[in-house]
């Protein structure tokens, strides 16, 4: 999803997290998102949008509609595609390792999301 642009991974994972139970948007997520990125997919991006869409959605679980998430006071930290880098050093994102697997933060620690 590169050429998507940050507001469409977004919208996606928000869909899917809407449209499915938690483990089973994952599951699809996961999928799609290997499938779209092809060589540029990273897991531990993925898990961080993934996580951060998660923890936003349940502050504004009434948003009918995905321009009305983002716009929420709780769902703006989404708009920044930067955020990750108050988690996460370049040198631990762009590893191999991060690519391939969940890295742990080595910045700031994930805020905690509510479980399914």
């Amino acid at each position: 999803l590169p050429s998507w642009g940050h507001e469409a991974r977004l919208r996606l994972i928000w869909i899917r997290l809407k449209r499915y139970q938690r483990r089973e948007a994952l599951k699809v997520l996961w999928e799609e998102l290997a499938a779209f990125e092809k060589g540029g997919h990273n897991v531990t991006r993925v898990y961080f949008w993934i996580s951060m869409v998660t923890l936003c959605t349940a502050k504004a679980p009434d948003a009918e509609d995905f321009n009305t998430f983002v716009q929420r006071t709780s769902s703006q930290c989404l708009r920044n595609p930067d955020l990750i880098d108050k988690y996460y050093s370049l040198k631990v994102l762009e590893s191999d390792a991060a690519r391939e697997a969940f890295a742990v933060p080595d910045i700031k620690n994930l805020p905690n999301v509510v479980p399914e």
